[in-house]
C-alpha cells in the first residue's frame, strides 16, 4: 500500500493550485517536496518513499525545493502560484476557461465521415445501425428539449403579434409547443446523450415488448441482450445511447467513452438551462410501486482539474472533473431541497454510484465529507474529445 497519497487541485479564481500531501507517518526534517525543472510535476519524498503528480496546470519557480510546514504532521497542506503568461497543463477554451459543455459527437463532428455504430458490451461489436443508412451530411443535432416552448413564448410576446394565438401561429411556423419532432428514414438526429433514428435504419436491436405501461420499452442488443436504448413513440423512433455504444470512423479505432462523463453533461445541461446545482437522481428501471433507489447530488464546483497519486494509471491527469457533494436520499425528500429530479436507466445509475464512491480515494481524508453529504468527482468531457 502506498504510504504517500498526493492530490491537487486547481483554484483558477484565485489563481492557485492546493496540493495536499497524505503519509502514513508523520513529516519529518527528511521529508522533502521538490517542483520539476519545467514547473509541470512534483515529487514527494518521505521515510524512503517518492510520489509525483503531473500538476493541474504550469507552476511558477521550476526545479526550486518547497518548503514545508516545519510542525510534524501527517497531512500537509501548500498553495503553490500559477504563472500569470500562459495556461499551462489546463485545456482552455477561445474564452480563456474552456468551461462550456462540450459534449462528443455532435452532427457536425459526424458528418462527412464514415460512421459505423457499435454494441459498447466488451466483445460484443454488434453493429446497431445498417451501413450507409445515414446519407452525406444526414446527421443533424437536435435543438435544446425547451426549444418549442421558448419559440412559442418569443412569438407569442412580440409588439406587433397579439396575445392568445402564439399556439396557432407557431404550428404554421413548425416550431409551437404541440409541434413533435419525428425521426425521417436516413437521418440520424444527434441529441446530447442519444441518437434518434428510423426502426429501419437500425440493425442488430429488438424492443422489449414485456413491460408495464408505466416503462418505456427498451431495446437490447440481439447478440449480447445489453440495454442500448429505448423506443421513443412519440418521435416514432429508436433512441440509441450514447453511452451504450461504441463509434466508428473509416479505419480510425473505435471511440467510447465513459458513462459518468455523459451523465457530467447531462448535469451541466440542466445547470445552463434550469439554473439549479442540486438533484435527486433515481432509478428509472425500477417499478413505480417499488422503493426506488436516490441519490441526493449536489454540484458544488462544475468545472475544476485535479491529480492524484491515487490509480494513476487509471486517468492521464489532469483531469476535468466536477466536484460533487452527494447522499443517499431519504424515502421522502423535503420539500425545501430546491433541486430538479433525474431518472437514470439502471446501468447508468449504478455507474454514477461507483464513480462517486471509488472517486472519494482520490482525495485526501479530511476532505471526503463536508457535513452529512461525501464528496467525490465525476469526470467531464475535454475540449479535445470526439
Amino acid at each position: 500500500m502506498p504510504q504517500i497519497l498526493l492530490y491537487a487541485e486547481l483554484l483558477l479564481n484565485i489563481r492557485t493550485v492546493s496540493l495536499t500531501a497524505t503519509l502514513q507517518t508523520e513529516s519529518n526534517k527528511e521529508t522533502k517536496a521538490s517542483l520539476s525543472a519545467d514547473g509541470e510535476t512534483i515529487s514527494l519524498t518521505h521515510d524512503g518513499e517518492t510520489a509525483s503528480i503531473r500538476l493541474p496546470t504550469k507552476i511558477s519557480g521550476g526545479g526550486a525545493a518547497l518548503t514545508l510546514p516545519a510542525a510534524p504532521a501527517k497531512e500537509l497542506t501548500l498553495r503553490l502560484q500559477l504563472e500569470e503568461d500562459r495556461p499551462g497543463l489546463l485545456k482552455l477554451g477561445s474564452s480563456g476557461r474552456g468551461s462550456q459543455n462540450h459534449v462528443p459527437w455532435s452532427a457536425s463532428a459526424l458528418n462527412g465521415r464514415d460512421v459505423r455504430v457499435y454494441c459498447a458490451s466488451r466483445g460484443c461489436e454488434q453493429e446497431l445501425v445498417k451501413k450507409g443508412a445515414i446519407g452525406e451530411g444526414a446527421w443533424k443535432d437536435l435543438p435544446n428539449e425547451n426549444w418549442a416552448e421558448m419559440m412559442d413564448f418569443w412569438h407569442c410576446h412580440k409588439p406587433d403579434h397579439g396575445h392568445g394565438a402564439g399556439d396557432e401561429r407557431g404550428k404554421g411556423r413548425g416550431y409551437a409547443a404541440a409541434s413533435r419532432l419525428t425521426a425521417r428514414a436516413g437521418t440520424g438526429f444527434v441529441d446530447l446523450a442519444h441518437f434518434l433514428l428510423k426502426e429501419e435504419d437500425c440493425c442488430g436491436v429488438k424492443s422489449d415488448t414485456e413491460r408495464k405501461p408505466s416503462q418505456l420499452q427498451q431495446l437490447t442488443c440481439l447478440r449480447c441482450g445489453a440495454l442500448v436504448g429505448t423506443v421513443d413513440e412519440r418521435a416514432e423512433g429508436f433512441k440509441l445511447w450514447k453511452w451504450a455504444v461504441v463509434l466508428s470512423f473509416g479505419g480510425e479505432p473505435p471511440k467510447q467513452y465513459s458513462i459518468q462523463k455523459w451523465v457530467s453533461a447531462q448535469l451541466l445541461s440542466l445547470i445552463e438551462n434550469e439554473g439549479v446545482r442540486k438533484f435527486v437522481v433515481s432509478d428509472a428501471s425500477a417499478d413505480v410501486d417499488d422503493c426506488k433507489e436516490c441519490l441526493m447530488l449536489w454540484v458544488f464546483t462544475p468545472d475544476l482539474s485535479f491529480s492524484s497519486s491515487k490509480h494513476q494509471e487509471e486517468r492521464d491527469d489532469p483531469t476535468r472533473a466536477m466536484k460533487i457533494f452527494w447522499k443517499d436520499a431519504p424515502e421522502e425528500v423535503e420539500s425545501s431541497f430546491s433541486s430538479e429530479e433525474l431518472a437514470l436507466p439502471s446501468p447508468v445509475f449504478g455507474a454514477l454510484r461507483t464513480a462517486l464512491r471509488g472517486s472519494a480515494e482520490l482525495l485526501p481524508a479530511s476532505a471526503r465529507e463536508f457535513q452529512d453529504w461525501s464528496v467525490g468527482f465525476l469526470e467531464r468531457f475535454t475540449d479535445d474529445e470526439g
